[in-house]
């Protein structure tokens, strides 16, 4: 088997099933919705109007059937993904058979650093990936609002996710229902201690993924985002801030941000006396069910590696995985 660079002739031959197979992987892996297939679509065939994207470079086989797109301009990368988008990025790649000349390439290209890419439940390249080393820097999970319930894990379908290195944690699964949580609106005398305890929580986390970053430095970032997304407070339009409470006391509190039809959980937490009494679940159940009322139909959530609980809480009222974000090596 050949590898070599694409050859500016071929781009357009290239370009319309590359594309395809960007959207049958997302599409299969729910990371993208029918609705958003045209625009997704036409984004991507724009990035190829007068031949291959600055700074990226593609390889192929002698048939076009296998390919590997890389961008090394630092502009590709995932703008949810802080820390990478100085990185090189793999945007797509399709290997099915033999994976070692691939990774031989890859080395070569990158020069043995790491490089930032994707991977989808259901792709299909997976001999490529699993013989590379790889750091999960983001987990992707989401969920259509009408299926998150409190069902056991018996009366839901099987939720695997990526090489079924997570999965539904079975003690999440038998703890029993509380029954006292509720959501209220978050006060303006609340919102304070609360964004203090999620920036505490998020950027111990972010200098966990990212080590030659301090907490202090993400604390920063998280601040300057939270000030600049929240500008009203409590407020501020398209944000839920709910608080998480008892039948006495609020015991954390829940972010949620909406916007028509799709809602993304920014942030659940529960304080530390509180923990161990399943109110992450109660609370994502109750979040669920509120904004099933609102109209919204679908909810996703980013979260980081280390964040398995709340992961855990997550597959088990009926989210998936929808996408790993990686740093692998060759």
């Amino acid at each position: 088997m050949t590898i070599r660079e694409i050859e500016p002739i071929e781009v357009a031959a290239l370009v319309p099933q590359l594309v395809d197979h960007m959207i049958d992987v997302r599409r299969a892996s729910y990371a993208l919705r029918d609705i958003q297939v045209t625009r997704f679509r036409r984004k991507q065939l724009e990035r190829f109007r007068v031949g291959v994207p600055h700074g990226s470079r593609i390889f192929v086989n002698d048939d076009l059937s296998e390919w590997m797109w890389i961008d090394t301009s630092g502009e590709a990368g995932n703008a949810s993904d802080p820390g990478a988008s100085a990185e090189t990025e793999l945007v797509e790649v399709r290997v099915k058979d033999a994976a070692e000349p691939w990774h031989d390439l890859l080395a070569e290209v990158t020069g043995g650093q790491p490089i930032s890419c994707s991977i989808f439940p259901r792709g299909d390249s997976e001999g490529f990936f699993e013989l590379l080393d790889q750091q999960e820097t983001k987990i992707l999970v989401a969920a259509d609002l009408a299926r998150v319930s409190a069902l056991p894990e018996a009366d839901r379908p099987l939720n695997r996710a990526l090489a079924g290195t997570l999965k539904p944690d079975p003690k999440i699964m038998r703890k029993p229902r509380k029954g006292n949580i509720h959501l209220r609106g978050m006060g303006a005398a609340e919102i304070g201690g609360y964004v203090e305890s999620i920036l505490d929580s998020w950027s111990r986390h972010q200098a966990a993924v990212y080590p030659d970053t301090d907490v202090e430095y993400w604390r920063r970032e998280g601040l300057a985002h939270v000030e600049a997304v929240l500008h009203d407070g409590v407020a501020t339009p398209g944000n839920e801030l709910l608080a998480i409470h008892t039948d006495s006391e609020a015991v954390g509190g829940i972010w949620a941000e909406v916007d028509g039809q799709c809602a993304t959980l920014r942030y659940l937490y529960v304080y530390g006396p509180y923990r161990g009494n399943n109110y992450s679940r109660e609370a994502l159940i109750a979040l669920a069910e509120r904004l099933r009322a609102e109209g919204v139909r679908r909810i996703r959530a980013e979260m980081v590696p280390s964040q398995r609980h709340i992961i855990e809480v997550c597959l088990s009222v009926g989210f998936k995985i929808i996408e790993r974000r990686v740093r692998i090596s060759a």
